[in-house]
């Protein structure tokens, strides 16, 4: 799932693998588009796994805040995962992103960008997706 098409966090069957990437499992935000030593950088593990097996729902919820920017459009605060539970668990929190991760889709940082869904690792579906805006963030 990419947050304003940037961003991306995982959503793929992982349950009961040994993955030698961390930010390979459901839940992880994947790592930025550069490399340091041939790796990529900046990826993040859940804090717990809680992913379920194939064929049953997930349940994922995320509180995310856009990059902001000024009235010269110069960004004054990174994108930031605030909270991300999965199946009800808390797996992700307070966690900036100093741009966006590797395979994003030819969108710049911006207030405003879309919600993209991506199923390419398999069978997925999608149901019951909301969007609703959270409350100005304190300066």
């Amino acid at each position: 799932m990419y947050l304003q098409g940037l961003y991306e966090i995982q959503l793929w069957d992982s349950f009961g693998r040994d993955l030698n990437q961390a930010t390979n499992m459901c839940g992880a935000i994947y790592h930025y588009a550069k490399q340091v030593n041939n790796e990529y950088v900046g990826g993040i593990a859940p804090m717990v796994r809680s992913e379920r097996p194939a064929g049953q729902w997930q349940s994922l919820h995320i509180w995310f805040s856009a990059p902001r920017f000024d009235e010269q459009g110069i960004k004054v605060a990174n994108a930031r995962f605030i909270r991300v539970l999965l199946n009800g668990e808390l797996i992700q929190e307070n966690i900036d992103r100093e741009g966006p991760n590797a395979g994003v889709h030819g969108h710049s940082e911006a207030a405003m960008n879309p919600l993209m869904l991506q199923g390419d690792h398999g069978l997925v579906a999608f149901r019951n997706i909301y969007i609703r805006p959270l409350r100005p963030l304190s300066k």
